[in-house]
């Protein structure tokens, strides 16, 4: 089943978003060639340039943050790795 990073969960946790092995939220400011890192590409934030569908030559300037249905960004808390039992 898919899942989608940027679900917050029933807890607020964002449990399926991208983090490094500290369990800290993993971002790119990169506009392309993403790593992966433990699985999972960094989520893209910030101003990206992109190329309008309708005029190729033409670069346009696109905010790809993740944003809450209330416009603010989306911030997912560190999650720590659980300790070796």
């Amino acid at each position: 089943m898919a899942v989608d990073a940027l679900d917050p969960g029933p807890d607020g946790t964002y449990p399926h978003f991208p983090r490094d092995a500290q369990g800290r939220p993993v971002w790119s400011d990169a506009p392309t060639g993403l790593p992966v890192l433990n699985g999972g590409a960094p989520m893209p934030r910030g101003v990206q340039p992109m190329r309008d569908p309708c005029d190729p030559g033409r670069l346009l300037a696109v905010d790809v943050t993740p944003r809450r249905p209330d416009g603010e960004p989306i911030n997912p808390p560190v999650i720590p790795p659980a300790s070796p039992a």
